[in-house]
């Protein structure tokens, strides 16, 4: 479950914390209806599940109308904060480029290694180091005239 769900959970996780971006911008109304949409598509993803008795159809569901709303959403709220997707674009294919070399790693380490050991070592050194090299390439990158 946590699988088909991870998708839009990593999306969400972007797209939360933006979402005060209406509200700082005075558009309470837009902030309303995401919400709504939200709702509305979660509801209709547990009917049409419960519908055909599958639960991997309602998380399917819910993960993928989850997903598109919350791409949807964090484009909208950028466009309020005036932010363009040019430059989001970039900073984004820096930052994934800058961590590919720790994602591969930890892809090996978690499929070639013997237990869950590896797996938790490889996590505990390569995600903390992928963050910090993002956060430092940011500073630098905001720091530029």
């Amino acid at each position: 479950y946590a699988q088909i769900l991870a998708p839009m959970v990593l999306v969400w996780s972007i797209a939360s914390p933006l979402s005060s971006l209406l509200v700082v911008g005075s558009r309470l109304t837009e902030s309303l209806l995401f919400t709504i949409a939200e709702l509305f598509f979660k509801i209709a993803s547990i009917f049409i599940g419960a519908s055909l008795g599958d639960i991997e159809i309602t998380l399917v569901l819910m993960a993928a109308s989850g997903l598109v709303l919350c791409l949807f959403s964090t484009w909208r709220f950028l466009r309020v904060a005036g932010v363009g997707f040019g430059l989001l674009f970039r900073k984004g294919v820096s930052i994934f480029l800058l961590n590919g070399s720790f994602l591969i790693m930890l892809f090996l380490v978690t499929h070639l290694g013997e237990g869950g050991y590896y797996a938790l070592g490889g996590f505990l050194l390569f995600v903390p180091l992928g963050i910090i090299i993002s956060l430092n390439h940011l500073h630098v990158a905001a720091a530029r005239p």
